[in-house]
């Protein structure tokens, strides 16, 4: 691809920032950041440092960093996407509700937990009256929140989110879909909390 089309080309990063998901879930962290780097610098100099190619790749550092319990470098990266998403895409886009639900998760592992909670009501507001109650980022963001809760053993509240969420996924997805079924578990997880 890089013979053909050439280095710089947004067909050949794409495909090198799809070589590094790849190592980034086979656990090489360090492979995955280089190559990411790479195309960073080549995106910021060729597409500018805000644009929506640019502040993906940086958001992908992000999530590898924060796999690698590097949560500080990983908030640090969010902070300063979520800045530009917002001034670019605006504070309703897709992109940066997103973004802003990864800085929750970072926070949640820190055990901030009031913070994270905080975060995500505020984006499920927003995603529900943007993208709907049974967008699938939607339902991401309510298990997200029933995750926190989970951590701090309120687990009546976590149980209804759950539930709710279960009842969605069912009914649109279906019972036998992979989020579905890793839904189920975490209820049932923490009905054995409970119990």
């Amino acid at each position: 691809m890089e013979r053909v089309l050439g280095a710089e080309h947004p067909d050949t990063l794409g495909t090198r920032s799809n070589m590094a998901l790849v190592l980034d879930r086979q656990g090489k962290y360090d492979e995955a950041l280089g190559i990411y780097e790479e195309v960073l610098n080549i995106r910021e100099r060729v597409l500018g440092a805000e644009h929506p190619d640019t502040l993906g790749t940086r958001s992908n550092m992000a999530l590898v960093l924060d796999r690698r319990e590097k949560y500080d470098g990983a908030l640090g990266i969010y902070e300063g996407v979520l800045n530009r998403m917002e001034r670019v895409l605006g504070a309703e886009h897709p992109d940066t509700l997103r973004t802003r639900s990864n800085m929750a998760l970072v926070l949640d592992r820190q055990g901030k937990y009031d913070e994270a909670l905080g975060i995500y009501e505020e984006v499920l507001i927003i995603m529900e009256r943007v993208l709907g109650t049974e967008h699938p980022d939607t339902l991401t963001t309510r298990n997200n929140m029933a995750l926190v809760l989970d951590s701090q053993g309120i687990y009546d509240k976590t149980l209804g989110i759950y539930e709710e969420v279960l009842n969605i996924m069912e009914r649109v997805l279906g019972v036998e879909h992979p989020k579905t079924l890793i839904t189920k578990h975490y209820m049932d997880l923490v009905s054995n909390k409970q119990g």
